[in-house]
């Protein structure tokens, strides 16, 4: 609806007076703002359709975290998932907020953002590429002898880049799930198989993370195929081509992918030699390995952690489970119920000491802290199966408290984040004195310093990538130069967009509407506005004189291009 506004409003420009001459317009923008850079239509090069700025110090839904822990200080990695691409920093000690990153890893440069990979199509100038070796919704991250590993979701394929931080140019030497880089279909082979993994299909992209064991093995979260999957050491090493998988566990065999659990049939929660759709994956001090499991479109909250023993074996079934509570004959209260139950958990850590653990609890926006493996109570069928958490980091100490930012559980509305709250946390690196979270609705990566106690916890978050500030959330960067014209609402995304113009003074000022941010944004002389231009007119300071008139003779035609967010 607010689209047939604008066209009925550039209309007007072109066709009022029968006495106007035909006009022939540029087909490139004279001049842009809302963008870093000028787009290039004649080259087919536009940058980004993302929202606000997007230059290299921006996260946008991040997804993944590693840490290079081999160099010193060590590097920080975080996978900036909606802009299809990882962004690193050289030193994650000492980064100021928002700081803009070292290097991009699968994109050409820090300004574009479309998906990459085979058979994509470039958009970016001097892109002769067609970037076979690009991203598209990056998720997990892993680090091992300086060298970057990435689950390239959207391609399905696991890809390794060699020492990043000591290379000009970010070419894979390594690709797990594909053939080679020219192929990005889920099961590429056609079949289920060994070889091929299944992260994506049309529009449907899946989370995915990846581990390494004490022996240099790589385990898989291969979640379209409901299975977890290791990849020898000696293969790894050797960058062999195709390389097939020599474990799996979820299915019977590596050419079988059962019926999915139906989280509506008694006990299917108890299921542990099955997934539903393996995500995060980790491993203990002790070896054991812990997939995190849930199904995100059902309409009950079936979520849970399965933690398998060594020595793996195919199709083996977990030791224990996590997320699972067991109603007391006496009741129970909210705080013991969500001490318990999860929401679609992700990733998982550990005290390097073996006295306890954490969960990411990314749908109830928390951390939840347990006891070790060996100090968990026996299951039980008749009183409980799972263990109870010791701690929550993110809600004030509350099990009872599950939205976002800590918003009271009656709001219609997110509140801004500070510094000690979450919104769909999603990945985590903990150093033993810091953890480094992805604050994935929050747009941001924070670090939290440990705290340890009787139960220990983390304090506020001392510094965030993505973001300027711990109270501001949005997607990409702000600061007064940029748009977000898409807007989220409870009945879906609207569009909308306002220009106008007020011509009564010397100096033509403008003020467009800027919906997805809540704000106007007002520009003294729309004669000077350009690429990386700020606003620089506060409207409430400005006494109004007359109703504001525009003079289509005297201005050039604007018209706004709402899916790329420029003008």
């Amino acid at each position: 609806m607010k689209q047939q506004h604008i066209l009925v409003f550039c209309l007007a420009l072109l066709c009022a007076g029968a006495a106007w001459p035909q006009i022939n317009l540029n087909p490139a923008p004279s001049r842009t703002v809302g963008h870093p850079v000028t787009p290039q239509v004649e080259q087919n090069a536009l940058y980004s359709a993302n929202p606000n700025l997007v230059e290299g110090r921006e996260l946008y839904q991040p997804q993944g975290i590693a840490l290079d822990l081999s160099s010193t200080p060590p590097a920080i990695y975080v996978s900036d998932t909606a802009n299809n691409r990882v962004l690193g920093w050289k030193d994650a000690t000492k980064f100021a907020n928002g700081q803009s990153a070292d290097i991009v890893i699968g994109q050409v440069d820090f300004f574009t953002t479309y998906a990459q990979g085979p058979g994509v199509t470039p958009h970016a100038p001097n892109q002769g590429l067609s970037l076979q070796s690009g991203l598209s919704a990056p998720t997990g991250l892993a680090t091992r002898n300086g060298d970057l590993y990435v689950v390239d979701s959207g391609n399905n394929r696991v890809l390794r880049f060699p020492k990043p931080f000591a290379k000009l140019d970010h070419i894979p030497d390594l690709v797990i799930g594909q053939q080679n880089l020219s192929s990005r279909g889920a099961n590429w082979t056609g079949q289920v198989s060994a070889q091929g993994v299944f992260l994506a299909s049309g529009s449907t992209i899946l989370q995915a993370y990846i581990a390494f064991d004490t022996g240099g093995n790589l385990w898989l979260s291969d979640a379209g195929n409901r299975r977890v999957l290791e990849f020898a050491a000696a293969d790894i090493t050797a960058a062999t081509p195709a390389m097939s998988a020599i474990l799996e566990i979820g299915q019977p065999d590596m050419a079988t992918v059962q019926p999915n659990l139906n989280p509506n049939a008694a006990n299917s929660s108890l299921t542990t030699n099955q997934f539903a759709v393996p995500s995060g994956i980790a491993f203990d001090p002790q070896g054991r390995l812990y997939v995190s499991d849930a199904e995100p479109n059902s309409s009950v909250n079936f979520s849970r952690v399965l933690v398998f023993q060594p020595p793996f074996q195919n199709a083996m079934s977990a030791s224990r489970i996590m997320g699972i509570f067991i109603p007391p004959a006496a009741g129970y209260t909210a705080p013991l119920l969500y001490s318990y139950i999860m929401n679609s958990p992700t990733a998982m850590f550990f005290d390097p000491n073996g006295q306890w653990m954490g969960v990411v609890d990314t749908g109830y926006n928390r951390i939840l802290l347990f006891d070790s493996y060996d100090k968990w109570p026996a299951a039980s069928s008749s009183t409980q199966v799972s263990p109870k958490a010791i701690g929550v980091v993110g809600h004030n100490g509350d099990f009872a408290s599950l939205s976002p930012n800590n918003a009271p559980q009656s709001a219609a509305f997110v509140p801004p984040p500070t510094a000690s709250v979450f919104a769909n946390p999603t990945a985590v690196v903990f150093t033993g004195t810091e953890l480094y979270l992805a604050d994935t609705s929050n747009n941001r990566a924070i670090v939290m310093p440990f705290q340890s106690g009787t139960v220990p916890t983390f304090g506020a978050a001392t510094r965030a990538l993505g973001q300027a500030r711990m109270d501001t959330a949005s997607p990409n960067y702000v600061e007064g130069r940029e748009f977000n014209f898409y807007t989220a609402l409870s009945g879906g995304t609207t569009v909308d967009a306002g220009v106008a113009i007020d011509a009564t003074g010397d100096t033509p000022h403008l003020y467009v509407s800027d919906t997805g941010n809540h704000r106007i944004l007002a520009f003294r002389d729309m004669r000077k506005i350009g690429p990386g231009v700020a606003a620089d007119l506060n409207p409430h300071l400005r006494q109004p004189t007359a109703a504001p008139t525009v003079s289509v003779a005297s201005i050039p035609l604007i018209v706004f291009d709402i899916a790329q967010r420029w003008w």
